[in-house]
């Protein structure tokens, strides 16, 4: 019996072609579309899995409260991690990581900036599933001035040598470190991704028992069946015991919580300073969500076109039921022709899956393994998903084609077996509401990035590069540099500073101010160290009062820059003159320094943060060189700079990035999420476009009699293509009514996120609108205009 079906079900594949193959397209076009997107989906969720101690691992994030401001952050202070393991023994143990995100390696004559460089304790690897290739891991990270490179590390500064017990330099100083371990090469799949650990020891003893810098991510790993959130109580003990005589003395106080390790890339909040950006299960909802439709509309599609197809197969099943088939026998007959039609369509998926991984990797970012297909989970839910789709999208044409009566198809009343209009309608408002939205949502998010890269930030970001001045004899040279540059008439201006807009060097300082009253009070406010020339490196205009002046003179140690969000934020009158307290050093010591300007407002971060209250302080010794350069001959200039920096500072190499690349690098997971969405939004609507076709071939073959009829008592091509499409027109304003308020309630939402966004438009949802109704046109346009140039007297002689 299954054999005979078989066999049918390739027969009548073979037999109507056109009609096979627009089935197998959208299914497989849909399938393989699905299964990228919940292969996007299960990396997130399964992000960081694979670490053993993932179900008891927690980072400990720090809320330090000042005043009226208040930071939450994805790092603590350095002690807290020892004293948490000594006084509570919940705490198996613990690991601290300070980022090094560049930095410097010297080798010989070897010497390059490498990316991801941790500060690690010894416990790093019994903490993290990172294996050691070579060394012993309970003690390579035991010693001050140890430290454990990457696999291809090792490789690129010793070649095939063994590098244990050899010595490397590292940082802006050429620190001398031992290698004392090799490590597999960093991980995809998880936010701990050393290139190279260097042991926490080495870090000077007094940072590493200092309260008040909040610079450590500390993971704890808490004992099995510790609540965590009853541990978290504990915090305020610590706090009172060991923080709090500091903190008092500013009128500040901190609490802190811990955020479950399988949390941290998805549901960490809104946590700064995380280790790297995080995801959103926004985006997870969302794309689990165009999965689901995608399927959806291929489902529909498939309905709909064996439905049209449905007047073609009446006599079949006339005859078929004559000689004694059941209508059981008829459904799983139909059923198993739909399994068979998407079992080619997800073989034939999987084969565009596999050959796109490469540019979809490159697209989201992610690091899928092209040899996905081999987890026997994958295949397990592929074919289930596979057949479950063959049976839900057959279920409907099944039940409608074996519920023909014999006795009128058998008599070629064909256009008799209507089935449910109203279903098929109801099927298709879902493609176009769903296509609506996805159009609609798809402008808006192109509208927010656009925005984004166009909007006014407060200063001129372009053709402006971003020079590390790493280390004091580079630091040393930067007048000589400064000055060399200036005589090249295609650089326009130089500055320096420890920090850029869009970069990470960004500093929170904890400063005495002035009220409007005349009162001192703490306060925590962003900071950034600058030299005289920086603010014109980057056309930031002085608003109010002066800048620093270029001859320096006191202004060293006795003025100070504000932005205009912080004269709002203290509600001066006339900021000009008012003081601050600046702490000097750990020991507390203060300085009074006045405000000679203010300056415009510009973006820091990404637009997703607001403008802050910021402070400028003067410093001629700073690590970060600004070059605004011509916008003529950019390449030629970079290499005319790189010429001066190899003779003037010939013992670091030279690097460079471009500050709009920088804040460019800001928005990256937005964009390449837009792309996402963007790319499987416009598959979606092909996909319903299919749909419609289906749809409009089985108007067009239903009413066939009805156009003859209709052209031979007089009416015109173009009655009949007005007759034709205006059914469909009729369904696309129904399904404006459902998708307007939809998209506009879900983006709305999403713009949220943003700080400074788009207004979504009217016109957005005109042009949407506009646009499906072409799609809708040209989409049934064929069939409508066959139907309206057919010859009525063939369609006539049917009985």
């Amino acid at each position: 019996m299954i054999k005979n079906f078989f066999i049918v079900a390739i027969r009548n594949l073979l037999r109507q072609k056109l009609n096979s193959l627009l089935n197998v397209l959208g299914l497989t076009i849909g399938i393989a579309a699905a299964t990228l997107l919940l292969l996007y989906v299960n990396d997130e969720l399964s992000y960081d899995g694979m670490h053993p101690l993932k179900d008891r691992m927690y980072r400990v994030n720090t809320i330090a409260i000042a005043q009226d401001t208040e930071m939450n952050v994805a790092q603590t202070m350095a002690p807290m991690g020892p004293v948490l393991k000594n006084d509570y023994p919940e705490v198996e143990t613990y690991c601290r990581i300070q980022t090094i995100s560049r930095e410097l390696v010297t080798k010989d004559d070897i010497q390059f900036f490498e990316e991801n460089f941790y500060l690690a304790d010894s416990t790093f690897f019994n903490v993290f599933n990172i294996k050691l290739l070579k060394g012993n891991p309970e003690s390579a990270l035991a010693e001050p001035n140890t430290i454990v490179l990457s696999q291809a590390l090792a490789q690129k500064y010793f070649g095939d040598e063994d590098p244990i017990g050899k010595t490397i330099k590292t940082g802006a100083e050429e620190w001398s470190r031992t290698v004392t371990g090799v490590m597999e090469n960093p991980l995809s799949g998880t936010h701990i991704k050393p290139s190279g650990i260097i042991s926490y020891l080495s870090i000077p003893e007094g940072r590493r028992t200092f309260w008040g810098n909040i610079n450590d991510y500390l993971y704890i790993v808490l004992q099995q069946g510790t609540d965590y959130k009853q541990f978290e109580q504990n915090f305020s003990v610590v706090f009172d015991k060991y923080i709090n005589q500091l903190f008092s003395q500013f009128d500040a106080k901190a609490t802190f919580h811990l955020t479950p390790f399988t949390d941290i890339h998805l549901n960490a909040g809104d946590v700064d300073g995380q280790m790297e950006p995080g995801g959103s299960m926004a985006y997870v909802y969302t794309f689990s969500a165009i999965a689901f439709f995608i399927l959806l509309i291929a489902s529909i599609n498939y309905m709909n076109m064996s439905t049209a197809r449905a007047v073609h197969r009446a006599k079949e099943v006339g005859i078929r039921k004559v000689m004694g088939s059941h209508r059981r026998q008829l459904r799983s007959q139909f059923i198993v022709e739909s399994i068979l039609i998407t079992a080619l369509s997800a073989f034939l998926a999987l084969i565009i899956v596999s050959l796109t991984i490469p540019v979809f990797n490159a697209v989201s970012g992610k690091a899928i393994p092209e040899s996905f297909y081999m987890d026997y989970r994958f295949v397990s839910l592929y074919l289930f998903l596979s057949v479950a789709i063959g049976v839900i999208a057959g279920s409907y044409p099944a039940l409608y084609l074996s519920s023909f009566k014999p006795a009128l198809v058998l008599k070629g009343k064909k256009a008799s077996v209507s089935g449910n209009v109203g279903l098929r309608k109801g099927l298709v408002i879902i493609q176009f509401s769903i296509s609506l939205i996805m159009i609609i949502c798809t402008a808006v998010v192109y509208d927010q990035l656009v925005f984004m890269n166009s909007k006014n930030l407060g200063f001129n970001k372009d053709q402006v590069l971003r020079i590390s001045l790493n280390g004091s004899a580079a630091r040393e040279k930067y007048p000589v540099l400064r000055s060399t540059f200036l005589q090249n008439s295609n650089i326009e201006a130089v500055g320096s500073g420890w920090a850029s807009p869009g970069g990470e060097n960004l500093n929170v300082q904890g400063i005495g101010v002035e009220t409007k009253n005349g009162n001192m009070i703490d306060k925590v406010f962003q900071s950034f160290v600058v030299d005289q020339y920086y603010l014109e490196a980057l056309q930031i205009p002085v608003v109010q009062g002066r800048g620093f002046l270029e001859t320096v003179g006191q202004d060293t140690t006795e003025a100070i820059l504000v932005n205009q969000q912080m004269v709002k934020e203290m509600g001066w009158d006339n900021p000009i003159g008012k003081k601050f307290n600046v702490i000097l050093s750990e020991a507390l010591d203060r300085r009074i320094v006045k405000v000679v300007g203010v300056i415009q407002d510009f973006h820091v971060r990404a637009l997703q943060e607001p403008i802050e209250p910021l402070v400028l302080h003067l410093n001629l010794d700073n690590g970060l060189m600004l070059v605004r350069v011509k916008s003529e001959n950019i390449d030629q200039t970079i290499k005319e700079i790189e010429a001066v920096w190899r003779d003037v500072v010939s013992n670091r190499p030279f690097e460079y990035s471009f500050l709009e690349q920088d804040f460019q690098d800001q928005y990256e997971q937005d964009q390449r999420r837009g792309e996402i969405f963007a790319t499987f939004s416009g598959l979606t609507i092909f996909i319903a476009c299919m749909g419609l076709f289906g749809l409009a071939s089985y108007s067009s073959e239903v009413r066939k009699k009805e156009i003859g009829i209709r052209k031979v008592v007089g009416a015109t091509i173009t009655d009949i293509l007005i007759l034709m499409n205006k059914e469909f027109v009729k369904l696309v304003a129904i399904s404006m009514l459902i998708a307007f308020p939809t998209a506009y309630y879900f983006m709305s939402g999403w713009l949220e996120n943003f700080t400074f966004r788009v207004e979504i438009s009217w016109f957005t949802f005109v042009i949407s609108a506009f646009v499906t109704l072409i799609i809708t046109l040209v989409t049934v346009g064929y069939h409508s205009l066959n139907a309206a140039v057919s010859n009525p007297s063939v369609s006539l002689k049917e009985e």
